[in-house]
């Protein structure tokens, strides 16, 4: 099976791209409109990825086997102690695990299905300490109606392993625009954003129940619905997510001075794995035996652009 550096979907209404050696990534998820296209994700050119560290530029990337980072980098759980290392130099910790910075294998291309998978250890990327082995898969479905990823994590080490995913999708901003979601609470961090304190009705969810993207946040949500809505005016379309309960919380990252923001559907909140003791409620992991596995679909449906 080829491990091209593009892989393309495309059917009459949508079209994807799908970088497996460079991190799992898309590039593009973009609609056919009056002679034009329409971004539903913030694109990349695939000339712009040369590094591991280019998917941070990327549409989306995959986020296995936790999201975000993991407070100095020490994972204390289950009665042990485990030093990791960070995986992007100069960075102070460990960020988003190891697949968005490793080379994909492709096990299955049709014109509208890419199935990948990524087994770590991995030759492609630093262990940085990881004391679990696993296997990520993602699996990218174009329909009708529009994308479909379903994503799978499966422990093959042979001690119990804390597990987590979710996708770090990127979209444009423009004025007027609206953000809208469903969600109980916020965790508020420190100066690295290793949350510690959980509120409840905050500005920022009480501002994304009207349609308002806050600036300046790089939140865990908690109590999400699952589902969010983008508009864009300059287009007129809607960006439906929906994702399976698996993923009850959301990240969103709208740095103030960029013209995009992140929204990232994930399994627990960022440092959830040396925090055993919290609640589903407030974003705790979950625990996979050897052999279990996790699985879990996000859909994104574009609406009302013809």
């Amino acid at each position: 099976m080829s491990n091209s550096t593009l892989l393309i979907l495309k059917n009459a209404s949508f079209e994807v791209g799908v970088c497996p050696k460079n991190g799992g990534v898309i590039t593009h998820f973009t609609s056919p409109h009056r002679g034009e296209k329409i971004d539903w994700f913030r694109a990349i050119n695939i000339a712009e990825l040369n590094n591991p560290i280019d998917a941070l530029n990327a549409a989306s990337f995959p986020l296995f086997p936790f999201s975000n980072r993991i407070a100095n980098n020490m994972l204390s759980i289950g009665g042990e102690d485990y030093k990791l290392s960070s995986n992007v130099e100069g960075w102070p910790q460990i960020i988003h695990g190891h697949s968005w910075l490793g080379k994909w294998h492709v096990t299955h291309h049709s014109d509208t299905v890419i199935t990948l998978t990524f087994k770590f250890p991995n030759t492609s990327v630093e262990c940085c300490g990881w004391p679990y082995s696993y296997e990520a898969e993602q699996k990218f479905e174009l329909s009708d109606t529009g994308l479909n990823i379903q994503l799978k994590l499966l422990n093959t080490s042979d001690k119990v392993m804390p597990a987590g995913m979710g996708i770090h999708p990127y979209f444009c901003t423009e004025p007027n625009m609206q953000v809208s979601l469903n969600t109980t609470g916020q965790w508020f961090g420190d100066e690295l954003n290793i949350p510690h304190t959980h509120e409840s009705e905050t500005v920022a969810v009480l501002s994304f129940r009207e349609g308002e993207l806050t600036k300046e946040l790089d939140h865990n949500f908690t109590g999400w619905d699952g589902v969010a809505n983008i508009h864009w005016p300059s287009h007129g379309g809607t960006l439906q997510i929906k994702a399976s309960d698996l993923f009850r919380n959301a990240v969103v990252y709208s740095p103030k001075e960029e013209s995009y923001f992140c929204l990232e559907p994930v399994t627990h909140t960022t440092n959830a794995f040396n925090q055993s003791d919290l609640s589903d409620v407030l974003g705790g992991t979950q625990m996979l035996a050897p052999s279990e596995s996790i699985q879990g679909d996000i859909q994104f449906t574009p609406q009302n652009f013809e």
